[in-house]
């Protein structure tokens, strides 16, 4: 399990990250990132707090909460175009 902690936590604990750090974390966020679209799937809750590290000691990270992830093949899209029909023209 993932007993690091929260990526928001750490960053409230020690204000800010190393460059190199922050550079291998971003990295896993937007390979998981990438992992799911490549699946099309879309998380739609992405936050700091929904990435956790596997230790204290680690730079490793994953991407949680998967409760508001849709397959957009049908989901987002559908939304996308609901959203769409509800525009306001005129005055």
């Amino acid at each position: 399990l993932c007993s690091g902690g929260e990526l928001f936590d750490r960053l409230d604990q020690h204000g800010s990250l190393s460059e190199k750090d922050a550079r291998v974390i971003f990295l896993q966020m937007v390979e998981a990132i990438n992992y799911l679209h490549l699946l099309k799937i879309a998380h739609r809750d992405l936050k700091p707090e929904n990435f956790l590290f596997l230790s204290q000691d680690s730079n490793n990270i994953k991407l949680i909460d998967f409760g508001l992830a849709v397959r957009w093949e049908n989901s987002l899209r559908t939304e996308l175009k609901q959203k769409n029909d509800r525009k306001i023209v005129g005055t």
